[in-house]
């Protein structure tokens, strides 16, 4: 664009040089597509190295060659490659196990393991309450349970997901914080119940709470304020101007500042006892109501109001909640319309600690009596004495009192806890999934039992929630779902993870697929499962611009018995986008310390992806360099005679020779003798001709809705004809000089004004490709006799 120029002077600017640069694509990314026992179904996965691929699907070579074959890949020079994990649809199915609420009177949460497969039946899982909003959210802990070195039972893989919400609206919404941050479960919600008006009740009874709020504004000038969240708006502060009139001033001014009739305020009595209780709840059901510390004059702190200051506050969806794992303190359904959570508390808070002396906790393996020490006699936990003011602060700190005996006394057996206002029991002796029970042994006037109408759930639960069918249901599991590996994948299955390969991946180069052992019915792939692969796998292969590999078939124990059935080998598919290779290889099975037969693929794809780094992609994958790392031997050793028999069927051999076991054969599929395919008989040349057809194809997009004349011919010229003399200087094309190696056309010849019209541009490109040397002959010839003259 012109320079604007206004005053008199100089002017700069910058202008384009119009040069483009075309950079050559990756030539050895593989794709393997196949059966593992884990990992994600159906999704492209890239992976670095081999410790990223076992992270990712784990190291067993029993349900097929996967794991084999992409350790002989990396182990042989392959430095990327995807995985796509596959079985027959709908066979692979995860592990899971329903989750019922606190109340044991709806199934509220299925967990499933994040991979389908039995491997998913060693997860396990627990549910907490320990959460910043212990009435409102709650956390999950899963981990897998595995047998270590010494014959231990041992977790790994752990993670915590906490401040969960069964809220779908709540930005921790349970289903949607496992689908981003677990590596190991999904979550789907499956509660029937309605959410409660959730409220925030106070953590100090009074006789009158307007006699109360009236007192403490007093001694703060008659101003006072605290913060109030509804439904999970912003917090907005509600200001009191003391004397009040009524408790009707209390709920004015909360409407004032949430902007509507949004909360309700109340002040339920307790039974048992003189005192009541400050509530405010949600007008709404799934509601939410949080009381914060007011910026000037609080009132929060001293009227213990919200979690912080030892107040209750319940969520709008607690009750639909899984229920904590273990033993746990039940405060009841948890609902803002009935006092049998409040009565509950109330009746605890009431206990003297001098009617707590024995604890007993039995479990399905051993039963244990705890006295608890250092309790001291004659304190009513909502009373007064021993700290200022009636709250349940004092309730936190005579259970902090007992949860520090249990360490104390049950050692490393039982572990207490403290979520909130409940009291948590956990065995330690055993990662099974015990039955917990457990009870307060007491003698005072509120005795305390595992009753239903007692603080403890009458019901407990298991230490861990198992997933799959090692789990029964009981208790506060509904039922099960058993992980299940899947069936061998069939045509179906491999074209829907081409399509996903095509969609999701940008490029790959090698295509293999590893065969399948047993799968989860005990079948393998044999020859009439595998053949019919080649033919869709191949054609994939030319529309992505990649080679696959095939592996031979088992009935070839001899190089006649190859050559006698390459034919069926051929059959449908597009040979000059694949290649096969034989014998068979021999390595040792890092499970089990045995020899064992492989295919060749993976290990070929290694060693292309090797060449392809030291000398280039024209390079044929074969000869002395091309020797195969990482195995024992060959299935069967070939002689020369053989190996005669094998290279005019293009049949590539595996040979032994001084310096190793090398890949001896280059020929694509199509490359047999009076095959008619003479210009990619052999694999370099086509992988030369694929390698450039994708970079020229990425290089060339800049020139789309450019304007077709002369000077974008010339940009496509110079772009295409230096990437071109780069490979060339590199010993890419046969020739001593560039125009003997190659050519770029593009001009008013090529593309014509019918063309122009059209919205095309003709670009054409010539290259002479480097064959390999197959056959090399020495010719010896006797001087003896020769006289002189």
């Amino acid at each position: 664009m012109p320079v604007q120029v206004s005053y008199p002077g100089v002017y700069v600017q910058e202008v384009a040089s119009g040069v483009q640069t075309i950079t050559g694509v990756s030539t050895s990314i593989a794709l393997f597509i196949g059966m593992t026992r884990r990992g994600p179904l159906n999704t492209a996965v890239n992976v670095l190295s081999f410790a990223a691929f076992e992270r990712a699907f784990g190291a067993d070579t029993t349900i097929s060659e996967m794991t084999d074959q992409v350790r002989q890949f990396f182990l042989n020079g392959g430095r990327q490659a995807y995985i796509i994990r596959i079985a027959d649809e709908g066979t692979a199915t995860a592990a899971a196990a329903v989750l019922r609420n606190e109340a044991d009177d709806d199934d509220v949460l299925e967990i499933t393991a994040a991979e389908p497969g039995r491997i998913g039946e060693s997860i396990r899982v627990e549910v907490s309450y320990a959460t910043a909003q212990p009435e409102a959210t709650f956390a999950l802990t899963a981990a897998r349970e595995t047998v270590d070195a010494a014959g231990n039972i041992v977790l790994v893989e752990a993670e915590t997901l906490s401040e969960l919400s069964m809220d779908p609206d709540a930005t921790r919404f349970v289903e949607t914080v496992l689908e981003q941050e677990s590596r190991l479960i999904r979550a789907s919600s499956v509660a029937s119940q309605a959410p409660i008006e959730g409220y925030s009740m106070s953590g100090r009874g009074e006789a009158d709470w307007l006699a109360a709020l009236n007192a403490q504004l007093a001694t703060q000038g008659n101003v006072g304020s605290f913060m109030i969240s509804v439904d999970g708006t912003p917090a907005v502060p509600v200001t009191l101007n003391g004397p009040l009139a009524a408790l009707s001033d209390l709920q004015s001014a909360v409407d004032t500042a949430v902007g509507g009739s949004l909360a309700v305020v109340s002040t339920p009595a307790l039974t048992g006892g003189a005192e009541e209780v400050l509530l405010i709840a949600s007008a709404t059901a799934g509601g939410s109501v949080r009381i914060l510390p007011g910026a000037a004059g609080d009132l929060a702190a001293p009227m213990h109001l919200g979690t912080a200051n030892d107040g209750l506050e319940v969520g709008g969806f607690a009750r639909l909640r899984p229920a904590p794992t273990g033993l746990f303190m039940s405060l009841g359904d948890l609902d803002s319309g009935s006092a049998n959570w409040l009565n509950r508390l109330g009746t605890l808070a009431r206990t003297d600690t001098a009617d707590l002396p024995d604890i007993t906790i039995t479990t399905s393996q051993r039963s244990d009596t705890y006295t608890i020490t250092g309790l001291t006699g004659g304190i009513g936990l909502w009373e007064a004495s021993p700290a200022a003011g009636t709250s349940l602060r004092n309730l936190r700190a005579s259970l902090q009192v007992v949860m520090q005996g249990v360490g104390a006394t049950a050692g490393a057996n039982y572990t207490a806890g403290l979520e909130g206002f409940r009291l948590t029991f956990d065995a330690g002796f055993s990662s099974a999934a015990e039955q917990e029970t457990a009870a307060f042994t007491t003698s005072g006037a509120y005795g305390i039992t595992t009753a239903a109408t007692g603080i403890f759930a009458h019901d407990p639960n298991v230490r861990r929630l198992p997933l799959g069918s090692y789990a029964t249901p009981s208790n506060y599991v509904a039922g099960t779902a058993a992980g299940q590996d899947g069936d061998m994948p069939g045509l179906d299955d491999y074209a829907r993870a081409y399509g996903i390969a095509a969609s999701d991946i940008d490029i790959f180069n090698l295509l293999i697929l590893p065969r399948v052992l047993s799968d989860g019915s005990g079948a393998s792939q044999g020859d009439a499962e595998r053949e019919p692969l080649w033919g869709p796998a191949s054609a994939f292969c030319r529309d992505e611009r990649a080679f696959l590999l095939i592996d031979p078939r088992d009935e070839w124990t001899s190089a006649q018995s190859a050559v006698a059935t390459i034919g069926a080998v051929r059959t449908g598919a597009v040979g000059d986008h694949a290649m096969v290779t034989w014998p068979k290889l021999r390595i040792v099975d890092a499970q089990t310390g045995l020899l064992k037969t492989i295919d060749p693929s993976g290990s070929i794809a290694g060693v292309a992806a090797r060449i392809d780094g030291r000398r280039g992609v024209w390079k044929a994958p074969a000869g002395l360099e091309a020797n195969i790392l990482g195995i024992r031997g060959t299935e069967r050793t070939l002689s020369d005679a053989e190996n005669g028999l094998l290279n005019p069927q293009a049949i590539n051999a595996i040979r032994r020779f001084p310096n190793g076991i090398v890949v001896w054969g280059s020929r694509t599929l199509s490359g047999f003798d009076n095959s008619g395919n003479s210009d990619y008989r052999y694999v370099p040349v086509r992988r030369l001709a694929l390698f450039l057809e994708e970079s020229l194809y990425r290089g060339l997009q800049f020139a789309v809705f450019e304007p077709n004349d002369e000077p974008l011919w010339a940009q496509i010229r110079l772009a295409a004809g230096a990437f071109m003399n780069g490979l060339f200087r590199r010993g890419a094309f046969q020739g001593s000089k560039a125009s003997d190696a190659y050519f770029v056309k593009c001009d008013a010849e090529t593309t014509t004004q019918n063309d122009i019209n059209l919205g095309i541009v003709n670009v054409v490109i010539g290259f002479a490709p480097l064959r390999p040397a197959e056959f090399v002959v020495i010719t010896i010839r006797q001087l003896a006799g020769q006289v002189q003259t």
